[in-house]
């Protein structure tokens, strides 16, 4: 059978009792989310959104946050959670090559939305701007949307890559 775990990480996070708020907790869980690139199931019981102020206070919060910090997330049911990821376990990516001046793949993207290929960028590689599109970064044949980050250690390039099966080819 189809199954994915999804364990609940943030469970009623924000809010103590009826009336009393823990917004330092909210903002600790969705840094930790943000940095390290996690899905995070925030869970309150209905009951709570309808009778506790405070809970509603939490869950506007979060809200308030993620916006005020430039956090991109997208908002998603437990169901659509599971179908995105479902789609993130088929994709693959195949045909690598890597050569002195770049490196080019094939991406299998299964997700309707596209996906985000994470690059490692070796030391020397210089590229333009990480915020300037140049012809560096392509998606069978035309400029692709990327952006080049430093996590985890080190330089990344981001290829957006539309669904379906792409040729991708990054070059110095």
């Amino acid at each position: 059978i189809d199954l994915l775990e999804e364990p609940i990480t943030a469970y009623v996070v924000g809010y103590n009792g009826r009336y009393e708020t823990d917004f330092g907790m909210i903002h600790k869980v969705i840094d930790i989310a943000a940095k390290y690139h996690l899905t995070m199931d925030m869970f309150y019981h209905p009951i709570y959104i309808h009778s506790y102020p405070a809970c509603r206070a939490a869950i506007e919060e979060a809200l308030r946050y993620i916006e005020s910090k430039g956090i991109i997330a997208v908002h998603k049911g437990n169901d659509r959670l599971w179908k995105w990821w479902d789609a993130r376990s088929r994709s693959q990516i195949t045909d690598v090559t890597v050569e002195e001046k770049g490196v080019s793949f094939t991406a299998h993207c299964a997700s309707d939305a596209g996906m985000i290929v994470k690059v490692p960028m070796e030391v020397g590689f210089d590229m333009a701007s990480p915020t300037q599109p140049t012809d560096a970064v392509n998606c069978d044949g035309e400029h692709a949307a990327y952006q080049i980050r430093n996590e985890f250690g080190r330089d990344w390039v981001y290829v957006i890559v539309p669904a379906g099966s792409h040729r991708v080819e990054i070059r110095q």
